[in-house]
């Protein structure tokens, strides 16, 4: 755990990243509808996790920015809360009836309505990070609390290397970006929010099947969004080829694994 007492940032243009919107809505619309049973159990975790942490008390006042499940509303369902959830397009499903469709900049909330405001792995699609965050406490109630959670650097690694070992020149921009816990807190610090704390923690995926890895990805929602992200697609023999190899793997060890790493964020207005 990291307990943020940062001073200043020289540039904060590091925070502003370029993405192709139409492909965020098509990842968070197939999160949305992904059945993977081990996807689920992540944002499970996700969301227990974040609950605990909330301390949520009688009638509060809730909100989740760009949900995608339902998975933080169910764990929170027995507490005497109001909870609202945005989402990115009408085709994503939730039985929720406050839903309500937006962008993740859009001032369609008044300043100071929620205690607590969440995001759960959906913040990374913020173009301007620093301007996401500023957004969330305006709308934020005075010692509301903002609680986010991101995909670190680090995940995937195992993947990645049988990835990358098989195709070096899909290096660049192959994967999503992310944020790591120094630069959470800058951000925090620069948006106004105090009693900063950022950790982090991890998830292991076994799978049996190399297909389990891509049903993982696409029911998490973190397929690459990047504008200028590699966008020549596998020809057959390159897709066999690594199914091939994480296949040796399994052989081995009768399993692969790869590690997730998590990101948490805490903020108070």
């Amino acid at each position: 755990m990291l307990i943020m007492k940062i001073e200043s940032i020289q540039n904060k243009e590091c925070f502003v990243k370029v993405f192709d919107k139409e492909k965020i809505i098509l990842s968070q619309i197939r999160a949305s509808k992904s059945t993977d049973i081990k996807s689920k159990s992540l944002y499970k975790k996700i969301a227990n996790e974040l609950i605990s942490r909330s301390r949520i008390k009688s009638n509060t006042s809730m909100l989740e920015i760009w949900a995608k499940n339902a998975a933080i509303k169910n764990n929170a369902n027995n507490k005497n809360i109001t909870f609202i959830q945005t989402i990115a397009d009408e085709n994503i499903k939730i039985k929720n009836k406050k839903l309500i469709i937006s962008d993740l900049y859009s001032n369609i909330f008044a300043a100071n309505t929620f205690d607590i405001c969440y995001s759960m792995l959906s913040c990374n699609a913020a173009k301007d990070m620093l301007k996401f965050f500023s957004s969330i406490y305006s709308i934020l109630k005075v010692k509301g609390k903002f609680l986010a959670v991101f995909s670190g650097a680090d995940s995937f690694n195992e993947f990645k290397e049988c990835f990358y070992k098989l195709f070096p020149d899909y290096i660049d921009k192959s994967f999503l970006p992310s944020i790591d816990l120094q630069d959470l807190g800058k951000i925090g610090q620069i948006s106004g929010y105090k009693n900063i704390v950022v950790d982090k923690d991890k998830f292991v995926l076994k799978i049996k099947n190399p297909s389990d890895v891509w049903n993982f990805i696409r029911g998490v929602g973190e397929s690459s969004y990047l504008l200028e992200r590699n966008r020549r697609p596998f020809n057959k023999a390159e897709y066999l080829k690594l199914i091939s190899s994480i296949e040796e793997i399994i052989a081995k060890k009768k399993y692969f694994s790869t590690t997730i790493t998590l990101n948490y964020f805490t903020g108070e207005k």
